[in-house]
Formats: C-alpha cells, structure tokens, sequence
C-alpha cells in the first residue's frame, strides 16, 4: 500500500508548484536590472542584449519574442545573453520572471519590455 502515500505527496507537489505559478509577481527594480533598449553594430558587445543584474535573482527565467510572437531566444541561466547578430532589424519584446530574496523572505519577480535592433 505504498501507492496512497505517493500519490497523496505527488498531490501535494503538484498543488504547491501551481500556487507559487499563481503568485503575483513585484516589477524588478531598475536598481536591481539594467536593460539595453537598443542594438546596434556599435561597441564590442554588438547586438548583444546583455543583462546587467546588481540583485541576485533565483529561479531565472528570459524569454524574446519576434513581431510575430514567436520565440526567438529563451534562458534559464542569467549568464546566459542573446547574441541577435543574425536576427531582423526591428522591435522585440522580451520577459524575464524569477524570483529574489532569501530563501525565508523572498518574492516572485518579473519584467516584461521591447529592445530594437538597427542594423
């Protein structure tokens, strides 16, 4: 009769995971994050949309989007940057959701924007 017991902790998971989906979730500061809302050819970093966190984030989350709405760029690592050298010139939205604090006191966080690309 171990079945019961894993299914009653399977239930549990599931419930626990779909509530802190539903949370509401704070706007990262600016202090926290800077953005580039443009890329261009200029500088080292070319059509590099780079992330600056000063706060550290958990549970990280990027996504990009075209003009379409389709995915173009998605990551779970916070290193990690989208490189749109070969990407259209044009206005992408991006969405970024994680969540910042400490494991006692924390909260879910997002940030949702456009970055133009000129090429």
């Amino acid at each position: 009769m171990i079945l019961k017991p894993l299914l009653a902790v399977l239930i549990t998971v599931s419930a626990f995971a779909s509530i802190a989906q539903d949370e509401p979730r704070t706007e990262i500061s600016d202090d926290c994050l800077t953005v580039p809302t443009k890329l261009t050819v200029d500088g080292p970093t070319a059509y590099t949309f780079a992330l600056n966190f000063s706060c550290q984030i958990f549970n990280y989350e990027m996504t990009v989007y075209n003009s379409e709405d389709e995915i173009v760029f998605e990551s779970t690592a916070v290193a990690e940057q989208w490189v749109a050298t070969d990407a259209e010139a044009g206005t992408y939205t991006y969405k970024i959701v994680g969540t910042m604090g400490t494991t006692i006191d924390y909260y879910h966080v997002k940030k949702n924007g456009t970055v133009t690309i000129v090429k």
